[in-house]
Formats: C-alpha cells, sequence, structure tokens
C-alpha cells in the first residue's frame, strides 16, 4: 500500500487553536511538510472555540506563520470538486 508521498497527497491543517499553528510549524522546520499543503485559520466567535473573528486575531496567526516561510493565500473557489479517487472507499484494490 503506498503513503500519502507516494500518492502526491497534500495535507489540509484546520487550525482552531494557535497551538495547533505551532505543531504545523514545528512539522515543517522539521522538513516533514511537503510544499503545496493548506492551513486553513478558522476563528470562534459565538462557539467559545480559539480566537475571535477580529483582524488582532488574524494578524497574531499571521505573526505565527511569518517565520516558518509559510505564504498567505487565497481561498480556493466556491464548490471546488474534491480530488478523483481511483477505486471506492473501503475496497483493498481488489
Amino acid at each position: 500500500m503506498r503513503g500519502p508521498r507516494e500518492l502526491g497527497a497534500l495535507p489540509l491543517f484546520s487550525i482552531f487553536e494557535p497551538g495547533f499553528l505551532r505543531d504545523v510549524a514545528t512539522l515543517q522546520r522539521a522538513g516533514r511538510l511537503p510544499a503545496g499543503g493548506i492551513v486553513k485559520l478558522y476563528f470562534g466567535g459565538d462557539l467559545q472555540v480559539g480566537l475571535p473573528p477580529t483582524p488582532t486575531a488574524l494578524e497574531a496567526h499571521l505573526e505565527l506563520l511569518a517565520p516558518i516561510g509559510l505564504r498567505r493565500g487565497s481561498p480556493p473557489p466556491p464548490h471546488t470538486p474534491p480530488p478523483c479517487v481511483d477505486r471506492p472507499f473501503g475496497s483493498r484494490g481488489r
């Protein structure tokens, strides 16, 4: 069975707390992340999770991203289709 690197899969990180972003930074500094991965920042608001949705909170996250060389991108277009899969979920390649 091939792993994510052999398949060319890219990581997607959902960041709900600044500590999660520190984990991504640790992986990046260790050379464990391929180029092209995505980091999505989520802000708490009424959910009482993470930082509130304010410009100051965004700047805090961007400050954590800056030293590790991750660049700010733009969001994907809406209704982006999922990547194709060569066999149905749950099959074992038979």
